[in-house]
């Protein structure tokens, strides 16, 4: 089976980074590429061609996250509380945890 092709978006470079180096050593997964998301995000959808997006939320609901759910891919975002949680289930993201997660709980729900 190839491997998933996964979109990191976030606001921080610094954790968008970070993603990239936590999900680089999960079988099965591939990082196409980091984005803040704030520009033209079809652009960086039709660039990268990810299976799923993973989307950090940083503190704030995202803006353009509209936007990714109208392209129909899978979004899993990273909360920082869970007084997030409702927000997220209202963006229709397909799932989502808290940023303190571990690289194999995030990748088993990218899968």
């Amino acid at each position: 089976m190839p491997d998933l092709n996964v979109l990191i978006i976030g606001d921080n470079p610094l954790a968008r980074m970070g993603l990239a180096a936590l999900l680089a050593g999960q079988p099965g997964l591939l990082v196409a590429g980091q984005t803040a998301g704030a520009n033209d995000l079809q652009a960086e959808i039709d660039l990268y061609t990810p299976d799923v997006i993973v989307w950090d939320w940083g503190w704030n609901t995202p803006d353009g996250i509209a936007d990714a759910r109208e392209t129909g891919l899978p979004i899993v975002a990273l909360l920082n509380h869970a007084g997030q949680a409702a927000d997220a289930r209202a963006a229709g993201v397909s799932g989502f945890l808290l940023d303190v997660t571990d690289a194999d709980a995030l990748a088993a729900a990218i899968t």
